[in-house]
């Protein structure tokens, strides 16, 4: 008994920490600890998790948290070589298909260490990663003896976040934005400066766009992914390269528009203080709920959206479509995005690839293909998925644009995708090395 008594107290001298938290994929890269692969959750500290089901209006720290593949699949798997694990990559993959259409929580227990192949750091920060080791992972049910009190729905609530002051528009009453027209210029008048632009962006496996006028801009997602990782990004001796921070330093309104929940649409939202501070609001998908949207740092500016039209200036204007899928996962609740400039169209619809539009109940998105496109941001990265039913090119230079990386498991883009885009008469835009932030303009 002395013996064990001794050994539980070396082990208390380190710090232990619990948190709750949810899957974001089973199959992401590691920003840190070698780049490896990991299971990467999004959570929240024990604390933290009993105030936002109790209210959590003024929102919680969320974490980052990054779990070695291997070792986590061989212990949640009772295995005991990498290749095994590699013999239940199906079973995994539909655990990931399980997650994108219900998301579990876990309780994870931690301990603090100096080095390890696991580590958590905060979402919107610069901070450093914590290494860790894993004691459990054991899921949460919503009655749970550990919870406050019995039969808590564990379900984060959805936004209800004042608009703020939202583009000098007289929308600073409302807490939705939802079902209306109106125009982005001061007092309700249209904006008659530079026309606006349309830039996509290379950032690895992430997605990222900016439309804008040189004064106001409409950013769609700010994600990134490898090879643009988060150490590289927060990296002082050896700054990167970035044409979003050049394009967006001189606007003097920015709002985000979140195609969906997806990480790799956030992260640069989340590793830079100085994008978070200038985005005034953060459109996210009416009736979805994800930690990201409750984080302190943002929970302010979150506010749902329905389908609306925003009028930038005479013939300009920005097309906001809410999902409706027949499937319910979180690439397809979602706002799908159609810039309109001249008659010229841009399609971002975000993860929501093509062949999930016809069975949409939305008519806005059932009619996505009765359109010709002067440019596209190819969905969901180009995979596989992305090569079927696509939508009609405008013009023989007209161009899809295929916003992908370095990932080893995913392999985006695939050739299937790039092929079938050629076929439809698109123009090819692909650089899925390119470690830095570049811009390319499609309108």
């Amino acid at each position: 008994m002395a013996a064990d008594s001794s050994k539980f107290r070396r082990r208390r001298r380190r710090e232990e920490k619990a948190f709750f938290c949810q899957v974001e994929t089973y199959f992401g890269t590691k920003e840190y600890a070698r780049h490896g692969r990991c299971v990467r959750l999004i959570g929240i500290d024990e604390s933290d998790f009993h105030s936002l089901i109790n209210d959590g209006k003024d929102g919680v720290t969320t974490y980052v948290i990054d779990l070695d593949f291997w070792r986590y699949f061989r212990q949640q798997l009772g295995l005991t070589r990498w290749w095994e694990v590699m013999g239940q990559l199906a079973k995994i993959k539909d655990l990931e298909t399980q997650y994108l259409r219900s998301r579990q929580w876990f309780r994870v227990d931690i301990e603090v260490r100096k080095s390890s192949a696991d580590y958590y750091y905060p979402t919107f920060s610069m901070d450093g990663p914590t290494y860790i080791d894993i004691i459990r992972v054991e899921p949460v049910s919503a009655d749970d003896a550990r919870l406050p009190s019995g039969g808590i729905q564990l379900q984060a609530r959805p936004c209800t976040s004042k608009m703020g002051a939202f583009v000098s528009q007289p929308l600073t009453s409302v807490k939705a934005f939802t079902g209306t027209r109106y125009q982005h210029g001061s007092a309700g008048t249209v904006n008659r400066s530079a026309p606006y632009t349309f830039h996509a962006f290379h950032v690895g496996q992430g997605m990222c766009s900016l439309i804008d006028n040189g004064r106001k801009g409409w950013l769609l997602d700010a994600g990134a992914g490898k090879p643009v990782t988060r150490k590289r990004y927060l990296d002082k001796s050896n700054i990167m390269s970035n044409d979003l921070t050049a394009k967006v330093q001189p606007l003097t309104d920015l709002v985000m528009v979140a195609s969906h929940t997806d990480y790799d649409h956030w992260k640069l939202l989340a590793w830079d203080a100085g994008l978070r501070k200038k985005v005034s609001a953060i459109l996210v998908p009416a009736g979805v709920s994800h930690l990201l949207f409750k984080d302190k740092e943002v929970i302010s500016k979150c506010v749902d959206t329905s389908s609306t039209t925003i009028t930038l200036a005479a013939n300009t204007s920005l097309e906001l479509i809410r999902a409706n899928p027949s499937t319910l996962d979180s690439n397809g609740n979602c706002i799908v995005a159609v810039f309109v400039r001249d008659g010229q169209r841009v399609l971002a619809p975000g993860d929501y690839v093509y062949s999930r539009f016809a069975s949409d109940s939305s008519p806005r998105i059932k009619d996505l293909h009765k359109q010709r496109y002067k440019a596209v941001i190819v969905p969901h990265h180009g995979d596989k998925e992305s090569a079927n039913n696509v939508v009609t090119a405008h013009s023989p230079n007209a161009h899809a644009f295929f916003s992908a990386g370095t990932h080893r498991h995913y392999k985006h883009p695939t050739d299937e995708s790039r092929d079938e885009h050629k076929a439809a008469k698109f123009v090819e835009l692909c650089d899925e090395t390119m470690d830095e932030i570049k811009a390319v303009l499609l309108l």
